[in-house]
């Protein structure tokens, strides 16, 4: 339903009283346990399917997910109105995206140049920038961490990484 409480935080602090979610063994997790430190225990799922339909279903109030993840969530799982509830900054060194090929595959080789010209002429850029770096017309708010540098996509800062994990709200039943 729309206007969940949740919905309306706008700071790490104003998340801990609620009881958030993540996949098992993920950054989202850890930055549940040692950025929010929430005064619930995380519920953990095996997969992010699950957690999603435990967003939906109310049995949490949020979901932590990487930012691209959130986006598609919302937009593609999720129905009318959802929320993206705010970013976490980036800390340490950020994830990487890759391409996964079986071990030994003849088209390593090949994906490998494919990727150093796509780099080389600025066509991965651009996906990136597309599909990954401004995913949405609507700014996602940042939540700002005492000691933390302005995160990206703060005024003043740079673009926002794909990378850094987002609370994630369902607004809807």
């Amino acid at each position: 339903m729309a206007g969940k409480p949740i919905t309306q935080v706008t700071s790490v602090e104003g998340l801990k009283d609620f009881q958030l979610g993540a996949m098992v063994g993920t950054t989202s997790l850890d930055t549940i346990n040692d950025v929010v430190v929430p005064t619930k225990e995380a519920k953990v799922y095996d997969n992010n399917d699950l957690a999603l339909r435990a967003l939906k279903n109310g049995a949490i109030d949020g979901l932590v997910v990487d930012l691209p993840t959130a986006y598609q969530m919302r937009d593609g799982q999720l129905k009318k109105p959802s929320t993206i509830v705010g970013q976490f900054p980036v800390t340490g060194s950020p994830e990487q995206l890759g391409i996964v090929l079986p071990k030994g595959s003849k088209l390593t080789p090949c994906v490998d140049q494919a990727l150093a010209i796509i780099k080389a002429n600025g066509t991965l850029q651009s996906i990136y920038d597309k599909w990954l770096g401004a995913v949405s017309a609507t700014p996602v708010p940042f939540f700002t961490i005492p000691g933390v540098a302005a995160p990206s996509g703060a005024p003043g800062a740079s673009p926002a990484p794909a990378e850094s994990p987002a609370a994630s709200a369902s607004t809807s039943p």
